[in-house]
């Protein structure tokens, strides 16, 4: 598949360059002409991957399950740190499950909604996919990505006619010596039935290929593990495909080769008839400890059959597969060009032997309980969105109350400055009042010592009038002296009005806190010019006791 993607994404934009995690950086490096970095990577390192690149692509695979948390786990922190970058994330040709554990639904619910594209190579994954509240929008249905991944013709000669088969690790003769031993009689049938040769073709080097050749009476070949372009050739000349892997079936369906699913569990069952199914042939599987002989048969009876009618969806699938990159193309920003919608039908063709009929009723079953698994994973995923929007509900009301509670604090001690702030204008309040008392009192002086003043005046008229005209100046100096002092009393009069008015607004200002500052310096500034005054006056008053005392000597010599 990692094939497949470089050389379709090299056609899309020859300038684009890569960057592949792999086992093996320096095979990878020089087989694909990439430059590769090993794996598995440090969950620290994964963020420093996206400093110089401008997208991610997850690779088409079956490695997205609980079974290989390890692959799940980096996978999930890969796309997470590409959305973290504000860089698109693309999924490419993806079996989801079917065994994710709680943890894993919520962080895939989470990582794959981050996804740009999420594209799922069957039918069970795109449920399970929706299940998991990933917009619909970002689910794309598409062919594997090794469809139609170019041939290379090898080197040496295959034995004509020949059947291929592919068997995965599911069981060695210690563990399961009679499945093994079955597998083993019914090629033999099966080899001897259609006069071809099993041509067995590992997808990985293994123990169990030979066990179970050993076990074979006719004559077999077990070829080398080779590179998938060269599997690819090599089925297409194969009469017919029997696979317990999914590889094998999708290149046996991209030749026009009829080809039959074995699974050994739940996850093999959604692959195999998950890729089947592009070509309506979905129920053409069924457990490797099934009947394999019968269904075999039948596929080689309608193998013409069954050609022509892969023949008849090929082209179907070549523009389904231009509309997938060009999906993938736009995902990454390759460009702003519309992508039209595009869904293609294809027709089924349905076994009819003894083996379909008691195999359908177990598909149904097995169906039934992946309806189930979706369902509660749906209702998981769902209550635990609920769960954590009321968790971000109540985190707000706890802010809030936070944050009222720093608000009522600050009142509170703000109420407390203004207190000790108005605890001290009073004590300035009261200092001034003291201060005004204590000049009344001296004003109250002042007006005793006027009215004396007057009332000597007074008897000094008295005598100032028996002289008559020898003291005419006197009497007009002391009447002026009188005029002077009854100006004087009025002037004191209006001063203590004023006085009166400044103590009234002095105690106003005990209601504004804001203002205490200005008005009583205002009233200070007031205080010393009142004090200037009334000091005036003192030298008015000593000039008329110093005018008296002159008059009063003139009329002593006299």
């Amino acid at each position: 598949m990692l094939d497949a993607n470089l050389h379709y994404l090299h056609k899309l934009s020859p300038e684009l360059t890569f960057t592949v995690l792999s086992n093996d950086p320096e095979w990878t490096s020089r087989h694909y002409q990439v430059a590769a970095q090993r794996y598995p990577i440090a969950v620290n390192d994964v963020d420093a991957l996206f400093a110089s690149s401008d997208g991610l692509i997850i690779s088409g695979g079956g490695n997205i399950s609980s079974t290989w948390p390890a692959h799940t786990s980096l996978r999930i922190n890969l796309i997470n740190a590409a959305y973290r970058h504000g860089k698109p994330a693309v999924v490419l040709g993806q079996t989801i499950g079917p065994y994710l554990s709680s943890t894993d639904q919520i962080q895939l619910s989470d990582s794959l909604g981050h996804a740009a594209l999420v594209g799922l190579r069957d039918h069970y994954s795109v449920q399970l996919v929706e299940a998991l509240g990933v917009p619909l929008g970002k689910i794309h249905y598409q062919l594997d990505d090794g469809i139609f991944l170019p041939e290379v013709r090898p080197d040496f000669d295959l034995p004509y006619p020949f059947i291929a088969v592919t068997i995965h690790p599911f069981a060695s003769q210690q563990a399961s010596p009679q499945l093994l031993l079955s597998l083993a009689q019914q090629l033999n049938n099966i080899a001897t039935t259609t006069d071809c040769t099993i041509v067995f073709v590992p997808h990985v080097a293994t123990d169990l290929t030979k066990q179970l050749a050993d076990l074979m009476t006719v004559p077999t070949v077990i070829l080398e593990v080779h590179l998938a372009r060269i599997v690819r050739w090599i089925t297409a000349q194969a009469k017919m495909i029997i696979s317990t892997r999914y590889h094998p079936l999708v290149f046996a369906l991209a030749s026009g080769v009829p080809c039959l699913g074995l699974y050994s569990d739940e996850y093999t069952r959604v692959k195999l008839r998950g890729c089947l199914a592009h070509a309506g042939l979905e129920h053409w599987s069924l457990p490797i400890s099934g009947n394999v002989t019968q269904a075999v048969l039948e596929v080689w009876k309608r193998r013409e059959q069954i050609g022509v009618h892969l023949a008849s969806i090929k082209s179907q699938w070549q523009l389904y597969h231009q509309f997938h990159w060009n999906k993938v193309s736009q995902a990454l920003n390759l460009t702003t060009a519309t992508v039209e919608s595009l869904i293609y039908e294809i027709p089924m063709l349905v076994p009819e032997g003894e083996w379909w009929r008691w195999q359908q009723l177990v598909s149904e079953q097995d169906d039934q309980q992946s309806q189930l698994r979706h369902s509660l994973i749906e209702q998981f995923i769902r209550a635990r969105r609920e769960a954590t929007a009321n968790k971000v509900v109540l985190q707000s009301r706890e802010q809030e109350l936070s944050n009222l509670k720093h608000h009522v604090e600050y009142l509170h001690g703000s109420m407390q400055e203004s207190t000790r702030y108005a605890e001290a204008t009073q004590a300035v309040l009261d200092a001034r009042e003291l201060e005004m008392s204590n000049l009344r009192q001296y004003l109250e002086g002042l007006k005793q010592a006027l009215i004396e003043a007057q009332e000597y005046a007074q008897a000094n008229e008295k005598l100032v009038v028996d002289y008559g005209e020898q003291i005419y100046l006197l009497t007009d100096a002391r009447q002026d002296a009188e005029h002077y002092a009854h100006s004087l009393q009025a002037t004191l009069t209006a001063r203590e009005a004023d006085l009166a008015e400044q103590i009234a607004y002095i105690h106003s200002l005990t209601e504004s806190q804001a203002k205490t500052e200005h008005y009583v310096h205002s009233l200070q500034l007031m205080l010393e010019v009142k004090q200037a005054e009334i000091i005036t006056l003192q030298q008015a008053l000593q000039e008329l006791q110093r005018i008296l005392d002159a008059y009063k000597n003139s009329f002593v010599e006299k």
